[in-house]
């Protein structure tokens, strides 16, 4: 199974579940539209979240729709989370 990570290139000082997201829908996304994503089921794809995701989702007013249909379809019950 593959290991979450980030590229080399990648500095990462830390990690704030809690912080600023940056806003991604502009200028071009916007022509585009908002695309959701959707976490494919466990059974056909399994799949793992960075524990950062978890913590963002449980420590704020963040809330993902491909988050919440997940645990909606899966009784509430997270994929694998990844360290």
């Amino acid at each position: 199974m593959k290991v979450l990570k980030f590229e080399d290139f990648v500095q990462v000082t830390s990690l704030n579940p809690i912080s600023r997201m940056h806003n991604e829908y502009k200028r071009t996304f916007k022509l585009l539209g908002k695309y959701v994503r959707e976490i494919p089921a466990y059974k056909t794809i399994p799949t793992q979240v960075h524990r950062s995701v978890k913590n963002r989702y449980d420590s704020s007013t963040y809330k993902s729709i491909a988050i919440e249909n997940y645990l909606k379809l899966n009784n509430g019950q997270w994929p694998e989370i990844e360290e």
